[in-house]
């Protein structure tokens, strides 16, 4: 569901419910307070009517039995009792027939000129004869004579005690009725329409439609007193009961359902339109709030889509005219916007940079590793010369030893001296020359081994910078990270419009988290390749002292070589002398074949150090290899980093 959808939602809700709750309460109470008003008057009503009847049956049994007191009707002269009769009528205007009936049931005498009838089968006549009762009130019936309602009132006629008629008083219901009702059409001008009266045998009585009392119906009530509701004939009443003890009589007050609600009714009809012209406002304030809200945050969810489709030259326009709380928003989004076109400025500025530095590593590593393979060739092929010179050294060695046991020869066999004397010189010539070669062979080695440890040194100072690049790396990476963060937050207060900003964030928290990744994984390689030169650096240094030894040692032998030589040329010149100091001249050579042996062990170690600068120079090249591999790494990540700076579009 839309935002707007549920805002329109929420504004109608929250209008008309507070209406349709205070209206149903104020129906369902003025429902009922109408309906106890109403109840209450019936209930009024009734009673009146009730005591009103029975007052008038009162009154007019009082007359009867003041009536029969009189000698002229005890003494059943019908000339005396019609006089009599006429006058009494008169009292009462709605009992205007007064009737002597004798004891078979005939009327004899009647106050009007009325056909006289038997009447030995009602129940006022009966009730006095049969029954022996002072006064009788009948059944209401319908008049013989008349056709009216009618309601008989008798009492016994005695003549010492006993009964020799009844007087009969005939009371005109509808005279009755109407007399009553005249007085409460003053208060309601339509009260003779909501009267009905039935006799205790359930017998209509009186009825405002008159066609209903013709035909002789009965009233049938859910209950004998009190308020109900009930049909008639379709239409719904609200009506009270009450019933008469003295006559029996049922008094109905009603009124229609229609006509008793038709104030609530225009009430609920009031509050329906009030309730429907609540819901438009409501639908028409919810629409205005929800384009309010919804509008700036829609305008923001498609910049946001446009930033993750790699536009970051978006613009948020007509800020000033939103709340408070959406221009917050606005303001926000458009600071994350210009942080994150700085920032991957940074990037392609710092992936160009890092690509830069990475070629020039590649380049100096293979440099380093052309330089460590050539010191190594060479120390191979040192160690190679050293290890030939050091067998002519130990050959040197056996020779002068031979010298030693010639002296002693010479000094036996003085004959031979000149001979071996020509022998010792050229041999001395040639230690003269292998010595020499040893010398240049020390000192190209210690060149070499000078210019591996600057190559070194080089490569250690660059591993330097590319550390101060990782660094920088991995500080653009958190600063991305915190960016990334802060703008997941901003979403998520945006709600559903800020789903694709959060996209946005999620892939540039990725992309830094791949390039602190990557910027530690070069940290550790450098610690790796700084460690290694660091001790490719040691053992060249020990390797360049050692050589600087060797070639003081070379020099010095040399020098004692030439001495040797010339001693050897002041021997042969001096063959004369030889026998003489022939003797010293085996002592010179026992020296001599010592010291010789003293430089050929020094040749081996110079030979096995010069093996161990080849291993080392290897050790050199296969790390500079390493290296080189690293930076070509590092050139792919930067050339990656540079890839996904230019998916966004940056001005």
């Amino acid at each position: 569901m839309r935002l707007s959808t549920k805002l329109m939602a929420f504004f109608v809700l929250f209008a008309i419910l507070p209406a349709l709750i205070l209206g149903s309460g104020a129906f369902v109470k003025a429902r009922t307070s109408i309906e106890d008003q109403i109840r209450r008057e019936q209930a009024l009503w009734a009673s009146g009517v009730v005591n009103s009847l029975d007052d008038k049956i009162r009154e007019r049994t009082n007359l009867l039995q003041g009536l029969v007191k009189n000698p002229d009707l005890t003494g059943m002269d019908p000339v005396r009792q019609k006089p009599l009769l006429v006058e009494y009528s008169k009292v009462f205007f709605d009992m205007d027939t007064l009737v002597v009936i004798d004891t078979a049931g005939m009327q004899t005498v009647r106050s009007n000129d009325a056909q006289r009838v038997n009447v030995a089968d009602r129940d006022y006549f009966q009730g006095i004869i049969t029954g022996g009762k002072e006064a009788v009130i009948g059944m209401p019936v319908v008049s013989k004579s008349t056709g009216g309602a009618i309601m008989g009132l008798s009492v016994p006629i005695k003549q010492e005690g006993r009964t020799v008629g009844v007087l009969a008083g005939y009371v005109s219901l509808d005279k009755v009725v109407e007399h009553y009702l005249g007085g409460l059409k003053q208060v309601d001008p339509h009260a003779e329409s909501k009267v009905l009266i039935a006799g205790g045998n359930g017998k209509l009585i009186y009825h405002p439609d008159k066609e209903t009392m013709t035909k002789d119906q009965s009233m049938d009530l859910p209950v004998a007193t009190g308020g109900f509701r009930y049909l008639d004939n379709g239409v719904e009443y609200l009506a009270t009961a009450a019933k008469s003890e003295l006559s029996g009589w049922t008094i109905l007050i009603r009124e229609e359902s229609r006509v008793a609600y038709a104030d609530v009714e225009r009430l609920l009809s009031l509050i329906g339109g009030i309730a429907a012209v609540t819901v438009i406002l409501a639908v028409l304030i919810a629409t205005m709030l929800s384009r309010r809200i919804t509008g700036p945050l829609r305008q923001l969810g498609e910049q946001a889509l446009c930033m993750a489709g790699g536009d970051l030259n978006v613009v948020v326009a007509g800020k000033d005219g939103y709340d408070p709380e959406i221009r917050d928003l606005a303001e926000a989004f458009g600071q994350m916007a210009g942080k994150l076109r700085v920032l991957i400025g940074d990037i392609r500025r710092s992936a160009d940079q890092l690509k830069q530095e990475a070629s020039q590593l590649d380049s100096s590593c293979h440099q380093t590793a052309q330089a460590a393979e050539e010191l190594a060739q060479t120390n191979e092929r040192l160690a190679a010369g050293i290890s030939a010179r050091s067998a002519g050294v130990v050959e040197i060695a056996r020779r002068i030893d031979s010298l030693a046991q010639l002296a002693d020869s010479i000094a036996r066999e003085g004959g031979a001296a000149e001979e071996e004397g020509r022998r010792i010189a050229e041999l001395s010539r040639n230690v003269v020359d292998a010595v020499r070669g040893a010398l240049e062979h020390a000192e190209e080695l210690a060149s070499a081994m000078s210019a591996g440890s600057e190559a070194v040194r080089g490569l250690e100072e660059k591993s330097r910078g590319i550390e101060t690049i990782s660094l920088a790396i991995t500080g653009i990476a958190d600063q991305t990270n915190l960016l990334a963060l802060n703008a997941a937050i901003e979403a998520s207060r945006a709600g559903e419009q800020g789903r694709g900003f959060a996209v946005v964030a999620g892939e540039i928290r990725k992309l830094a988290e791949e390039s602190r990744n990557s910027a530690e994984q070069i940290q550790g390689m450098l610690d790796e390749v700084r460690q290694d030169v660091q001790s490719a650096v040691a053992v060249m240094a020990t390797g360049i002292n050692m050589a600087a030894q060797e070639e003081s040692l070379a020099r010095t032998n040399l020098e004692r070589i030439k001495a040797m030589a010339e001693l050897l040329q002041d021997q042969l010149s001096r063959l004369e002398r030889v026998i003489g100091e022939a003797r010293s001249q085996a002592v010179d050579a026992d020296e001599a074949a010592r010291a010789i042996n003293a430089m050929a062990e020094q040749s081996h170690r110079a030979s096995a150090q010069s093996q161990s600068v080849s291993a080392i120079a290897q050790e050199v090249a296969a790390s500079s290899k390493q290296v080189a591999q690293t930076a070509s790494l590092l050139s792919n990540l930067a050339q990656s980093s540079r890839a996904n700076a230019e998916r966004f579009t940056v001005e």
